[in-house]
């Protein structure tokens, strides 16, 4: 079982860091790569999946979502 779940987030994080989120010095706004606004839409989903609710991503790429409470 531990096992089983060490891969789970071991492939997890390797999709993560399969992102191109290198910030670009450059630029003048937020999300400053087109890999940053990618991951935020990935882990959207990602929140979906798991019953997360209010799941909101900005135009800078913030993800925002809400876990509801497990007591009554």
């Amino acid at each position: 079982m531990e096992e089983h779940n060490n891969n789970e987030l071991l492939q997890r994080f390797l999709t993560y860091v399969a992102f191109d989120t290198q910030s670009k010095s450059s630029a003048k706004h937020s999300p400053s790569s087109a890999g940053q606004m990618k991951l935020a839409l990935h882990l959207q989903q990602e929140l979906i999946e798991l019953g997360l609710q209010d799941i909101n991503v900005t135009k800078h790429a913030v993800v925002t979502a809400y876990l509801p409470s497990n007591h009554p």
